[in-house]
This record gives structure tokens, C-alpha cells and sequence, in this order.
């Protein structure tokens, strides 16, 4: 075989590859885009799949040629999986550092984290990474049947093309400092000051660059609700702010922006046994701010007695004890206006009825419990609630849609500081409606304090 047939043989079964991944990659996007995604394009992540089905075939090629054997595939692929397999879900990290995985094509994002962005992605040098590699692996496979100043400048190649690629893999695996983490979020998360707001009527919007969006569909499920409660409630203002679930080192919430948290999450999906759509967590938001639930974690201390964990309020932060004092969700355990703010919800949307009827059944993130006092849970990617509502709760508001919609709004309306007050039982706005509920027993809450 003449060196010129042999270079066109390697073209040839470098690009094909290379162009099926690219035709294959732009009709997933194609099909996303259908979808309304937000964000940005980060466009080197794009290229790494392309490029992976490119260095699968250089890496066919070059035992090929060194094998020249009909078992030369099926040992690359065995080969190119297993170590794939090994850096992914192997111990090299111990050795290696945390972000090993990304000597692999592909990897996962580090889901410790709670959002992709705040997720580590080297991105720009895994590309780099993966190019070099499948540079190295062509150049290697047109060293046999080469001869002389070829052969030469091939095994060059090669080793030039090794040690880029090494520098690149190190590239990957280095530790940030943390001045270079906060520049790497910044371009993903910029400060509150970069936020796109929108103010529709009494509610102003705010969400990241990218995720604009997503604020019709907030918008969709509050003005539902603000549209049912009562007039006066309904013209003050409030605001809506989109924020990274972070967390201070007692898994507490750190301080928020605006009234209400959005998420950095919106699932369109059917609710199934695993996710709760997200229109519900919005509109539970909403609604939990409109009859007076707080809508940040609240001051408590954290003592034991008799062996059981108590939480106590705290009248004045500042003048406590910091290192005696954690941020907790209160409980709106009996009180009528946990009811109240549930029933809204349901009624915003066909969703966040069904994703209500879902968590009154007792299913949750990982099981299912027939305890009416569980904690729904509405999941921490959901529009984030200081307040924790409970299953019986949930019952007890899909028990009203039994009465005409009207009459429940009606009546609602005309005891507003009945509803609102939480020394009102659950059990007396049942009453109001002439519906039979059995006494609720208290429940488990020794860490979390009423919803004053």
C-alpha cells in the first residue's frame, strides 16, 4: 500500500466517524431546541461528542495497524471501554485527585452540586484534551508502513502530541483556587445586579441570563393564584427572584434575594413516581406568601431534652450566639392556612393539582409512606419553601375540590383573618365545608418550630 493510499485510508476513517457524530449530535440539539431550552450554548461541550466518536475511531485505527489482525476491533473496543470504565468508576481518583473522571471521553457532572453551573466542567480543556489524544492515536497509526523520513516524522508527531496531551490531562485535574472558582460561576451565574427582571401587574420576575424564558411559565402558575385570593392581598407587591440553592454548613438556606426563590430547575414532564412537577412548588410558593406563611428559614436553637432534638425560637439573632443558632423550615403542622395555601396551589394549574395528588398519596424522593403526618416533599429543586407542609394537609385540600370551586374561594375570602391566623385549626376550616375529618394527631416536628 502506497503511503499516499494509506494517508487517504486514515482521512477516510477519521472523518466519517467524525461526521456521522456531528449529524447524530446536531439532530439531538434540533430536537432539544423544540423544547424551549434556556441557558447558554457552551459550545466546546457541543464539540466533545463529535470528537469522542472521532477518537473511538482513531483509536481502532491505531491498533489496526500495530495488530494487523481481524481481532484488532473488537481488542480496541474492549480496550477503549475498559478504560473508559477504570478512570470513570475506578479508584484512580484516590491517586489522582476528584476530577479523574475527565480523563474518561465522557463523564459525569459532579452531582454533589446542585445545579449544572455550579457543577466542575472543564470544558475548554477536556476539548483540547480529546483532540490531542485523537491526534496522537492517528499519528500513531500511520507509523507502520511508513519508511524513513516519514516513519521519523510520525514518531515525532507522536511524541510531541504525547506530551500536549498530558498537559491537557493534568489541565483538568488541577485544583481551583478560590478566586478562580468564583470567576468560573461568574460566567455562568452572575451577581443579582445582571438578573433580567420582568414586572407583571404587582409581581416583578428576576432570573439569570439565559433563563428568561422560564419566567412565563413561572408567571402562569402565580397569577393563577394571586388571582384567587382576596383583592388587598393581591396588590401588594412582592417579587419572584431565580437563586442557586446554596447552602450554609448547617444545610440551612442562605440568605435570599426577593420574596420568593425560584429554582434552578423546570421540569415540563408528566408527574411520575420520581418527580413533582415543578408548577406546584411555584405555585405552593406563592400561595404560602399570600396567607402569610414565612418565606425564609427561620433563627432556631438546637437543644435535646429527654434524648429527643427540640428547637427552640429565637426572638434576636444578633445578640445570640452564632455558633448556637441554625436556620430552619417551621412546620405548619394543623393550622388552617397550610390547607388554604394548598387548595390555591392545586387550583393554579392541571399540573400542580396532579403533582398535589401525587404527594398526598405518600410518595416522595425515595419511597413511599402511609404516615399522615409525612413531610410532603416537594424536593430541593423545586421554588424553595421555608415551610413544611404535611400529608394530611395535602388530603385535606384535595378534599375541598369535593365542594364547588366558587364557594371554597367565596368562603376563603370572606374569613381571610380566620384563614391567615394560625391559631385556626385545620379541623375548623373542614367544618366550614361540612366535611368529616377524623382529629389529626400532632406530628413529629421536635426540630422545626410553628409557623408563627
Amino acid at each position: 500500500m502506497s503511503p499516499a493510499t494509506q494517508a487517504t485510508g486514515v482521512g477516510l476513517a477519521f472523518v466519517s466517524p467524525l461526521l456521522v457524530g456531528m449529524l447524530m449530535q446536531g439532530t439531538v440539539i434540533g430536537i432539544r431546541l423544540m423544547d424551549g431550552p434556556v441557558t447558554s450554548v457552551v459550545w466546546s461541550e457541543l464539540l466533545i461528542g463529535p470528537i469522542t466518536v472521532a477518537l473511538g475511531a482513531a483509536a481502532g485505527l491505531a491498533v489496526g495497524y500495530g495488530l494487523r489482525s481481524p481481532l484488532a476491533l473488537p481488542l480496541a473496543a474492549i480496550g477503549f471501554g475498559g478504560a473508559v470504565v477504570t478512570v470513570w468508576w475506578g479508584d484512580s481518583g484516590d491517586l489522582l485527585g476528584p476530577f479523574t473522571p475527565w480523563l474518561a471521553p465522557v463523564t459525569s457532572l459532579d452531582w454533589n452540586q446542585y445545579t449544572y453551573e455550579q457543577a466542575y466542567r472543564p470544558s475548554g480543556e477536556h476539548l483540547a484534551y480529546l483532540l490531542l489524544l485523537t491526534g496522537l492515536l492517528s499519528a500513531a497509526a500511520t507509523i507502520r508502513g511508513r519508511g524513513g523520513r516519514g516513519r521519523r516524522f510520525s514518531g515525532a508527531a507522536v511524541i510531541l502530541l504525547l506530551a500536549a496531551t498530558v498537559l491537557a490531562g493534568l489541565a483538568q485535574l488541577a485544583e481551583l483556587t478560590p478566586s478562580e472558582e468564583a470567576a468560573r460561576q461568574a460566567r455562568y451565574l452572575p451577581v443579582t445586579a445582571d438578573y433580567v427582571c420582568d414586572q407583571r401587574g404587582t409581581v416583578t420576575y428576576c432570573a439569570y441570563p439565559g433563563y428568561g424564558g422560564w419566567i412565563d411559565e413561572w408567571a402562569a402558575q402565580v397569577e393563577q393564584v394571586i388571582a384567587s385570593i382576596p383583592g388587598e392581598v393581591a396588590a401588594r407587591p412582592f417579587e419572584i427572584h431565580q437563586q442557586v440553592p446554596y447552602f450554609n454548613d448547617d444545610d440551612s438556606f442562605t440568605e435570599q434575594a426577593g420574596d420568593i426563590r425560584a429554582g434552578m430547575w423546570w421540569s415540563r414532564r408528566p408527574v411520575d413516581a420520581s418527580l413533582v412537577a415543578h408548577p406546584l412548588g411555584m405555585a405552593v410558593a406563592t400561595a404560602g406568601w399570600a396567607v402569610g406563611f414565612p418565606t425564609e428559614d427561620l433563627p432556631v436553637r438546637i437543644s435535646v431534652v429527654d434524648d429527643e432534638v427540640v428547637a427552640q425560637a429565637v426572638d434576636d439573632p444578633a445578640v445570640a450566639d452564632p455558633d448556637e443558632i441554625y436556620y430552619r423550615s417551621c412546620h405548619s403542622d394543623g393550622q388552617a392556612r397550610a390547607v388554604a395555601a394548598l387548595w390555591y396551589a392545586a387550583n393554579a394549574s392541571p399540573a400542580s393539582a396532579e403533582g398535589l395528588r401525587f404527594l398526598a398519596s405518600g410518595q416522595r424522593y425515595g419511597g413511599v409512606s402511609d404516615d399522615e403526618n409525612f413531610a410532603i416533599d416537594l424536593g430541593y429543586r423545586q421554588p424553595a419553601s421555608s415551610v413544611i407542609y404535611f400529608r394530611k394537609d395535602a388530603q385535606l385540600a384535595l378534599a375541598l375540590f369535593d365542594v364547588p370551586a366558587i364557594e371554597v374561594g367565596d368562603t376563603l375570602t370572606l374569613r381571610w383573618d380566620e384563614v391567615t391566623d394560625p391559631a385556626t385549626a385545620a379541623e375548623e376550616l373542614a367544618d366550614w365545608f361540612g366535611l368529616s375529618v377524623t382529629q389529626m394527631s400532632p406530628a413529629d416536628h421536635m426540630d422545626s418550630i410553628p409557623c408563627p
